[in-house]
């Protein structure tokens, strides 16, 4: 079953979510095999492809897959116009068996910003 997470964010800013996982005797699970993925979107009902999805399953950096952690880099300008509730979930896929987890679901409440100008 996934763990639900509620996570908050400031709109046009950069976000950097990392996920550690570990075996149930706290050592590293080797995701060596594994691609990762990250949707975002603000309709849960509405499909991946949908040009509401602010992420279409993106797929995530596996940096150090035998330490098990996974690190999805979002950029401001996709973050720059999201106000409000956004849904999310992280799926692991098994490249070789096929293989499909979801250890994560949840929301990203985005909160507006007061400087709305870049380059200071």
């Amino acid at each position: 079953m996934a763990q639900f997470v509620e996570l908050k964010a400031t709109r046009g800013d950069s976000l950097h979510l990392r996920f550690t996982y570990k075996n149930e005797d706290g050592t590293a699970y080797d995701l060596t095999g594994y691609s990762a993925y990250l949707t975002i979107k603000q309709n849960i009902d509405n499909e991946d492809d949908d040009d509401e999805a602010v992420y279409q399953s993106i797929q995530a950096s596996i940096t150090s897959p035998i330490l098990g952690i996974v690190d999805f880099e979002i950029l401001a300008t996709a973050t720059a116009d999201l106000m409000d509730k956004y849904y999310f979930d992280h799926q692991l896929v098994n490249v070789s068996t096929g293989k499909v987890l979801t250890p994560y679901i949840g929301v990203i409440l985005f909160e507006r910003d007061v400087t709305r100008t870049t380059g200071l």
